[in-house]
């Protein structure tokens, strides 16, 4: 739950984004096929890599500091860490994968 608004905030931004790529298609009378949609679906899911990784990294990182104390508070730390992981990678695949193909259907 701690990541789930990390997910939504970036499935909003991407919608934004993969919306406004269709959008300029539009205008411009170039959607006359699928690949005419697909293109700019594509090259915005793209753009958007480098930011969810450099973010989904920095979390990983974080997250590993706090898998590997010891001691009595750090065995209850582990356990949420660890499912904050599990949360990371979920929030990770969604916008870049996920919801470009949503968004093409």
């Amino acid at each position: 739950m701690t990541l789930a608004s990390l997910a939504a905030e970036t499935t909003v931004i991407l919608f934004m984004f993969l919306d406004e790529a269709c959008s300029k298609q539009y205008k411009g009378n170039r959607l006359q096929s699928l690949s005419d949609i697909r293109d700019p679906v594509r090259e915005e899911a793209v753009l958007r890599v480098h930011p969810k990784i450099m973010t989904a990294t920095g979390i990983f990182l974080e997250l590993r500091l706090i898998m590997g104390n010891e001691g009595t508070e750090a065995d209850v730390m582990k356990h949420i860490a660890a499912s904050m992981i599990g949360e990371m990678v979920t929030a990770s695949i969604l916008p870049l994968f996920v919801i470009p193909a949503l968004f093409l259907i």
